[in-house]
Parts: structure tokens; sequence; C-alpha cells
């Protein structure tokens, strides 16, 4: 019988005291024991919580969504990553498996996860985009050329453009009952949409400077009988 590969999830968190350990359990009642979060210099009591709940912990100064994944994958030991956002409402273990199984099995080399419900416009963004999901798991082999550390809110871009250029087979899975606690409940509603604009700045700024070059167009010479 083949050995199941090990498996690392990733949790890249700012300030998400209030929904990480959650989270983190259930990723643990899944069965996977190697959870790291990435505390992205979060001012609240994020890294405590995590501590709490038995998670490994890697503080670092403020970077980004792209740095604290950058710091996770350089610290994950697992031959499959799976990666969850911190601020996760209605994960059950049963979701991470959703994710996981078809990677661990050997169906796919990737999955990705969307949620069911739209209660935001992130969330319906995500349903219509789903290469900007933060919640996928995939194979570490497949992303041997993937740099994410100065990508920030784009990282998942940047990881779905590395997996279609490497040629793996990605499942698109769906991850019913789950939602995310809103920026603007976080910080407010000013702060909130602030945010949100910034994000989806860095997000067309990724695609710009990543966006394949169209080829010249080169009129047909015209034949003379």
């Amino acid at each position: 019988m083949p050995r199941q590969p090990a498996v690392s999830v990733i949790i890249p968190a700012f300030n998400e005291g209030p929904t990480i350990a959650a989270v983190i359990l259930a990723a643990l009642h899944a069965g996977y024991s190697d959870v790291l979060v990435v505390d992205d210099g979060s001012t609240d009591d994020t890294a405590q919580a995590a501590h709490a709940v038995g998670a490994q912990v890697i503080s670092q100064p403020n970077g980004g969504k792209g740095a604290a994944i950058h710091a996770g994958l350089s610290a994950a030991t697992g031959d499959v990553i799976v990666m969850l956002d911190a601020d996760l409402l209605g994960l059950t273990p049963q979701h991470v498996l959703t994710l996981a199984e078809p990677v661990t099995g050997g169906s796919v080399d990737a999955t990705i996860g969307v949620m069911s419900q739209t209660a935001n416009v992130a969330q319906a963004f995500n349903r219509l985009n789903h290469h900007w999901s933060g919640q996928r798991a995939f194979r570490r082999s497949v992303t041997s050329d993937l740099d994410v550390q100065h990508t920030r809110y784009a990282v998942d871009l940047a990881i779905s453009d590395c997996l279609r250029r490497n040629g793996a087979q990605i499942r698109v899975v769906k991850l019913p009952g789950l939602s995310q606690r809103t920026k603007e409940r976080k910080v407010g509603v000013r702060q909130g949409l602030h945010d949100r604009v910034k994000m989806i700045a860095q997000v067309i700024a990724y695609r710009l400077r990543h966006a394949r070059p169209r080829k010249p167009h080169v009129p047909k010479r015209s034949v003379r009988a």
C-alpha cells in the first residue's frame, strides 16, 4: 500500500484573534497535525490563540499575505500543502478533507475551494474567479518554481498561475456553509472599504504585470494572380 503523503496546513493571519482558533481546530480534527500559523505582525491575540489550540506559530513583521505564505512554505515539511484563510466562519473538518483528499489520494495535483454562500462582495467575486480563493491544496512538486514573497494580496492568483504554468491538474471543489468575516466587520466600514479597494488594486496590478504579451498582428499578404 503506497504511503500517504504528509500534509502541512498553512494559515496566514493578521489580527484574526476572534476566528483563528476555530480554523485551526477544524484542520486538527481533520487529522492534520502539522498546522502552521504565520502571524503577520498582528497587534491582537492571534498568536496566543493559535498557540493555545496547538498550532505552530511563526511570527514576523507585517509584510502582507504573500510574505506570510512564503514564510509558511519555507517552514512546511509536508508533501501536500493545504492553505486556509484565518477569517473563515463555519469551517468544518469535512471542508478541510474536501480540499485535501483529492490531492493526497492522487486524483489531482491541486484543488481550489469555492464558497457556496455569497454574503459579501469578496465571496461573490471568489465564485466568479475561483483562482482568487485562499482555500486550496496542492502537491509541492508542482510548485517548485513558486515565488510569492512580494505578491501581497495577489498571492492566490500567483499560486494558480504557477499551477497552470506547470501543467497541474486542478479540481474546483464546493465548500457549502462556509463564509468569511468581512473586512468591514473587522475594522469598520470606512477602513474595510479602503482595505478592500487596496486589495483589488494589488490584484489588478499583478495581473497587468503578468499579462501575457499579445502576438503582433501580421497582415496577410495579398497574392496577385
